[in-house]
């Protein structure tokens, strides 16, 4: 997945996700995978009897999450969120706002190695960490309080690529590109002037 978001690109310029937090809500992780050396805190939110992973899938979604911040969907698949109206307590929006990659997205296994996951779960921590890379390289104009949420949200859409042959309301602005969000996010201008 690193390489198909072209993340090499960031790396080099040297922005690996230094000074950036992510939190996973998830069914577990395992303490001893050699894939997670680096995590600072695991809390039970469950009551399990366990912080260890008892779903194989939460290693690898952290770990898609984890791959894309820290070593940093041509067509739409069957399993794709597909459009939804917020309607009616959401303003009429149209979702999704963009797509990525979620299909044979490499991921931590259970008791060490990788594995292969598909699906939009693979997506959200895919898009997540795109977010944290991007918000490491962008350290500057966030300390000038230039990039937020808000700007962060429009970067990701204004920056997508449109996918041929596919209408607004299967693919929002279109194909999360990395690259291209980290060239808006470094010139990136409020639209609004502050309150003052």
């Amino acid at each position: 997945i690193t390489s198909a978001l072209h993340a090499n690109m960031l790396w080099d310029m040297g922005h690996k996700g230094a000074g950036v937090r992510v939190a996973i809500f998830d069914t577990g992780l395992s303490e001893t995978h050699p894939h997670f050396k680096k995590v600072k805190e695991r809390s039970d939110w469950t009551n399990e009897k366990t912080l260890d992973d008892v779903n194989p899938n939460s290693n690898a979604l952290a770990s898609v999450l984890i791959v894309v911040v820290v070593v940093v969907t041509r067509r739409l698949l069957s399993f794709s969120g597909g459009m939804l109206q917020e309607l009616p307590g959401g303003y009429g929006r149209l979702k999704p706002d963009i797509v990525t990659y979620g299909s044979a997205v490499r991921g931590s296994n259970t008791q060490g190695g990788c594995r292969s996951l598909s699906g939009t779960s693979v997506a959200s921590p895919v898009v997540a960490g795109v977010v944290a890379l991007l918000y490491s390289a962008v350290a500057g104009r966030r300390a000038a309080g230039v990039v937020n949420p808000a700007s962060m949200k429009q970067a990701l859409m204004a920056s997508a690529r449109r996918l041929p042959g596919i209408n607004m309301f299967e693919q929002g602005h279109g194909k999360l590109d990395l690259v291209r969000a980290y060239q808006v996010l470094s010139s990136y201008q409020p639209r609004a002037a502050p309150r003052r």
